[in-house]
């Protein structure tokens, strides 16, 4: 896909997330792309990212991101989001964070670092 700019891929990202279109999740991922995930080793390739994102979403019955603020200079872009979901358990779940991501020259992503208001002070 052909973006103009980085807010407009940033928004199109989180909205296949929250779709769970991984076909076209894993279209937008570099070969080696880096998934830095709280209190997990950094996941390497797009495969083994591809199978953290399934096993993340099969947690939750949905899941679904806001896009607030979008910051972005050449391929870096800082994206700020408040999410809320139900887990497969029943539960509410919500939370806001900012998840960093890095374009290659092809305008795919090969970085992504996200960082979760309720994993910043644990209990």
């Amino acid at each position: 896909m052909d973006f103009s700019n980085l807010k407009e891929f940033s928004v199109y990202f989180f909205q296949i997330l929250n779709e769970r279109n991984y076909e076209e999740i894993e279209k937008n991922l570099s070969e080696n792309v880096s998934l830095d995930f709280p209190y997990k080793p950094v996941i390497q390739g797009r495969e083994r990212v591809m199978i953290f994102l399934k096993a993340l979403h099969r947690r939750y019955e949905y899941l679904l991101f806001d896009v607030k603020h979008v910051f972005n200079d050449t391929n870096n872009v800082c994206v700020i989001w408040e999410n809320h979901g139900k887990t497969v358990l029943g539960e509410m779940y919500s939370n806001r964070g900012l998840t960093y991501i890095r374009l290659n020259d092809e305008n795919k992503v090969e970085f992504l670092s996200d960082y979760f208001k309720n994993t910043v002070f644990p209990k």
